[in-house]
């Protein structure tokens, strides 16, 4: 597995926001009031850990990527020839 300092910029992204919606379930149970504060806390903890923990399996192949997002291009630039 890759450093994360060398991951593409939007898994980075994803992790760190991942992270936050941990941080805010947590925060949610310890200030919740009600049974629907303790549901959407379950519920932001459970999207970022599958965030968090799936990120490092979904894209950390970078010249798959590179080569899907060439590809994408080279598509999409024969599109505007027709």
């Amino acid at each position: 597995m890759k450093k994360f300092r060398e991951w593409p910029g939007n898994f980075k992204f994803a992790v760190v926001c991942g992270a936050a919606a941990v941080l805010a379930g947590v925060f949610l149970l310890c200030i919740g009031q009600s049974g629907m504060d303790y549901a959407m806390a379950g519920v932001a903890i459970a999207g970022g850990l599958v965030v968090v923990l799936g990120a490092p399996a979904w894209g950390l192949n970078d010249h798959e990527e590179t080569a899907r997002r060439k590809r994408a291009r080279q598509a999409r630039a024969e599109l505007r020839r027709r």
